[in-house]
């Protein structure tokens, strides 16, 4: 059976789901961070960008496709994507590390923390609750534990990489979490209906869904995502400056 999902939306009624849970769990992506993108897949785009001219090769398609085919089966490490994008495009063979650092660096770059979730993230902390993060991502747990430290993110009891496990969320990764755990009632915070709320609900943990920035920026300017890459850019922008609260709305009065 799908566990309770709090629909009150609001700040008082957050922290009153977290007052009354013994266990809090954190999405990482538009949850406790944004990305200064549009899209999460933008990053790769930008990567095309300086990519693609050089190389001559439409390293966006390369990219999604890597991780599209690896992650049916498992969820991978970059290693893992680059030593397959490397094995099907030899142009880049040998040069897979230079990627993977680029890449990382360009994440760290781009990721922005949600000041308002943040301050739920060391609330929970202050009430003595056990803080996880769970998190589908094919960074190392050291490598994502070191950008979330820059952004001002630390003190939690455990972060879980679905890399790690080989499993993302929608897959076993909570299954994993609760193995891990003490006992206690439980409560996950995190965006996406699919990767967060679904899964798990149906392992009996409550939940409480964070709207992602970009839903807000629609919903209150009654408008859709740009076409081109550097409007999206521009916007998400614009995004990131006035809609990084999940509690825009509620913070306006």
């Amino acid at each position: 059976m799908l566990k309770r999902v709090c629909s009150n939306y609001s700040r008082a009624a957050l922290i009153a789901e977290i007052e009354k849970h013994d266990i809090i769990s954190f999405d990482i992506f538009d949850t406790l961070v944004m990305r200064n993108v549009y899209y999460n897949k933008d990053v790769f785009r930008i990567m095309a960008q300086e990519l693609d001219p050089v190389w001559g090769i439409d390293f966006f398609e390369i990219r999604t496709e890597a991780e599209r085919v690896l992650s049916q089966e498992t969820y991978p490490y970059i290693e893992e994507i680059y030593a397959y994008i490397s094995e099907r495009y030899p142009v880049l063979k040998g040069h897979e590390q230079v990627l993977i650092e680029r890449e990382i660096a360009l994440e760290t770059e781009l990721i922005l923390p949600r000041h308002d979730v943040v301050e739920m993230f060391y609330l929970a902390q202050k009430l003595g609750k056990q803080v996880y993060i769970v998190s589908d991502m094919y960074m190392h747990h050291d490598t994502l534990a070191a950008i979330l430290e820059k952004k001002g993110i630390r003190g939690y009891t455990k972060m879980l990489v679905s890399s790690e496990y080989g499993s993302s969320k929608p897959q076993h990764l909570f299954e994993h979490y609760l193995k891990e755990i003490p006992q206690g009632t439980c409560l996950h915070i995190g965006d996406s209906w699919v990767c967060d709320i679904l899964p798990s609900g149906k392992l009996g943990i409550d939940s409480f869904r964070l709207k992602m920035s970009t839903e807000i920026y629609e919903y209150e300017e009654n408008t859709i995502a740009p076409t081109e890459l550097a409007e999206r850019t521009q916007a998400a922008q614009y995004v990131a400056e006035k809609y990084n609260s999940p509690f825009f709305a509620e913070n306006r009065k």
